[in-house]
């Protein structure tokens, strides 16, 4: 980018929408994620509308490639890519959280061409491109890569209020997402409250998302009907698939199973309550 006294990044100039370094930024980054299996597969389409940057990477001078950047697993790489239709795969085992993808071109050798017509006319007649210097700075996109097996129970169960149940007791809706731990006012308050204490939150565990676990299970215990379209299916099977858990066995007990799901939530509760009285 252009010397000014806001900003001073590159001698040379960078084709971006913001950077004004070419007076015709024409260019369409095209980004698409699927996952399969154990990979993350990036498809992308890439085009440039500048003649002189069209020229450079045709010689080689000027490669494509996307910035991959993981900030929660320190994953930052350049993949090489290519102008045009192309496909890269990312290893999900090294990703989780956000992810955030750009398109860039960069200089791979040193050379020094006459500033193109569409080049700001503030550059030299003769312009250095250093190599390793980005040339092409496209938008950044982002997905998210979040492994059903690593996330907490937390994330699909929610308390929400119901004014037709009794106070005092709880009603468990699998058909929504993510699933409903229903309470009359009342019992909804103090249930937040003690979700909030780190001394009480033990005890709603057990109280209350483990029977909200068995009625889970319970429901996937005949097959599970159409629950497979909610994405906290997909949580609860990666979980038992990873236990060697199978709801659907008649000879399982739904108790036990919800145990070893919630890491034995009685035995975290005892642990409380032992540490306060020893204090």
């Amino acid at each position: 980018m252009r010397i000014s006294n806001e900003t001073i990044r590159y001698l040379h100039p960078v084709y971006s929408a913001a950077s004004g370094d070419y007076d015709d930024y024409a260019a369409d980054f095209g980004i698409e994620v699927a996952q399969s299996g154990e990979d993350i597969e990036v498809r992308y389409e890439s085009r440039i509308g500048n003649a002189f940057l069209q020229d450079a990477i045709a010689k080689k001078q000027i490669l494509p490639g996307f910035f991959v950047v993981c900030e929660d697993t320190m994953f930052n790489r350049l993949m090489p890519a290519s102008m045009g239709n192309g496909t890269f795969a990312l290893e999900a085992a090294q990703l989780y959280g956000r992810v955030d993808i750009r398109p860039v071109c960069y200089i791979s050798d040193a050379f020094n061409p006459a500033r193109h017509e569409s080049m700001n006319d503030e550059f030299p007649d003769t312009i250095r491109f250093e190599p390793h210097s980005l040339a092409v700075i496209g938008p950044a996109r982002y997905f998210n890569v979040k492994p059903e097996k690593l996330q907490p129970f937390g994330n699909i169960y929610c308390l929400v209020k119901n004014d037709s149940i009794p106070e005092g007791e709880i009603r468990v809706d699998v058909g929504e997402d993510p699933i409903q731990i229903a309470a009359a006012p009342g019992t909804y308050g103090f249930l937040t409250a003690m979700r909030n204490r780190s001394d009480t939150r033990d005890v709603l565990m057990n109280a209350v998302y483990l029977p909200a676990v068995m009625e889970t299970l319970s429901a996937l215990s005949g097959g599970g009907g159409d629950l497979d379209q909610y994405a906290w299916h997909g949580v609860i099977a990666s979980k038992c698939e990873e236990l060697k858990l199978n709801p659907r066995d008649k000879n399982s007990s739904g108790l036990e199973m919800a145990q070893k799901l919630m890491k034995r939530p009685l035995q975290r509760l005892e642990k409380t309550v032992r540490k306060r009285e020893a204090q």
